[in-house]
């Protein structure tokens, strides 16, 4: 058995203590997946005692998986020399989808699971459809798969979908497309609402701004149609070294500096003397914010406002998106004033809840917990997870 998975599992605790107790298990890693996996062991070992069709034993195994595991996940996994599957969880927080390549004849000769199309896409698969909140779906190993190849149950369809809005805004590559939606489409409809919110706090765009920079790579795809809909010139002040991964996810907070300084080099013919309107994703911690805007006013910029692309940030997430300390969050404790003259921006503009929602177009089926507090699972497992996640990440630093 092998397993891989995106997201967060919340009631971790409880579900190791069940099966060091149950199985005296001794946990080798802090990864959700050896639990998945535990527990698939433990149900298919049992099954196997009952006289169970395999269909059966890799139901019941998924079943185990949906009742007792609460949290975001995409789950994708291979049983040697059967087949493989996935698993996604009841309120579809985190995204998955299903493709397929066809032969010369129309027959299909591979099939893909994956977090995103594009990597269908990249690997000359088609895109069949998403795997539905709380669904199991088995593709049984085959020389040619025929109709009875691919079997699949949900589980639970009274949860409602609530998938993670933070895929759209940042999360995603922007050529894929999550529940149907564009990332590219939902992007530019960003900068479309943005702009007209900053249209009416700003009574004179020309004269309080000369031009719309994007830090790259997810906000320019917003910083763009942001740019046309105020009429202001787009330029590309920061130039990102493909090298250098995303400095968002690292661990601690010296790494994530370092990161940054090698991934953007500053174009200085198009920063020296402009009023900058500087177009983000988001503004999760402001490290990486006040770096830049410090960075800008270094090479001449006479003054950086600050647009978001996301509304502000308030409150942990729980689901596989990483920041679950409360304390580290920019936007938590802070007036937009406070928040602007801590970054060094002149004024910061946040997208507003209504907006974002209106640009991503699936109404309340977006999970915002991050945003609005109200979470999509039960909560009483947050607090030992909260804690054990901030543990965790104080000793990888």
């Amino acid at each position: 058995l092998a397993m891989a998975h995106n997201g967060n599992i919340v009631n971790t605790a409880e579900i190791s203590n069940k099966f060091k107790m149950s199985h005296s298990v001794q946990f080798l890693s802090k990864n959700d997946i050896e639990s998945f996996m535990l527990s698939w062991s433990i149900t298919w070992d049992r099954t196997s005692r009952m006289s169970m069709s395999f269909k059966e034993q890799i139901t019941e195994c998924a079943k185990d998986i949906f009742k007792n595991f609460v949290g975001g996940y995409a789950t994708v996994g291979i049983i040697a020399n059967q087949g493989m599957f996935a698993i996604r969880d009841p309120n579809g927080i985190r995204p998955l989808v299903l493709g397929a390549k066809y032969n010369e004849s129309g027959l299909v000769e591979s099939y893909c699971i994956s977090s995103e199309t594009s990597v269908l896409q990249r690997l000359g698969h088609t895109y069949l459809r998403d795997i539905e909140p709380g669904e199991f779906v088995y593709i049984s190993k085959k020389e040619a798969f025929e109709s009875d190849s691919i079997f699949s149950f949900k589980y639970n369809t009274e949860q409602p979908k609530k998938t993670c809005m933070f895929e759209w805004v940042y999360f995603s590559a922007a050529e894929s497309q999550i529940e149907n939606k564009s990332v590219y489409e939902v992007r530019l409809n960003l900068g479309v609402k943005l702009a007209d919110s900053i249209k009416e706090k700003v009574k004179d765009i020309s004269k309080e701004f000369d031009v719309v920079c994007p830090v790259p790579d997810t906000s320019r795809t917003s910083a763009i149609s942001l740019a046309e809909n105020l009429s202001l010139p787009y330029r590309e002040a920061l130039i990102k070294n493909r090298y250098i991964h995303r400095s968002f996810i690292i661990s601690n907070q010296v790494e994530r500096d370092k990161a940054l300084t090698l991934k953007l080099t500053p174009v200085l013919s198009e920063i020296k003397n402009k009023n900058i309107l500087l177009v983000d994703d988001s503004l999760v911690r402001g490290s990486t914010s006040r770096k830049i805007i410090r960075l800008l006013k270094d090479m001449g910029a006479n003054s950086v406002s600050l647009a978001l692309t996301c509304p502000e940030i308030k409150h942990p997430c729980y689901y596989g998106i990483d920041f679950p300390d409360p304390s580290e969050l920019a936007c938590k404790e802070r007036e937009n004033h406070e928040l602007a003259e801590w970054i060094g921006a002149k004024q910061v503009f946040f997208l507003g809840l209504t907006e974002l929602k209106d640009a991503i177009g699936l109404g309340e089926s977006l999970c915002m917990g991050c945003l609005t507090g109200k979470y999509p699972t039960h909560s009483k497992d947050f607090s030992s997870f909260q804690a054990e996640r901030i543990r965790h990440r104080k000793d990888l630093g």
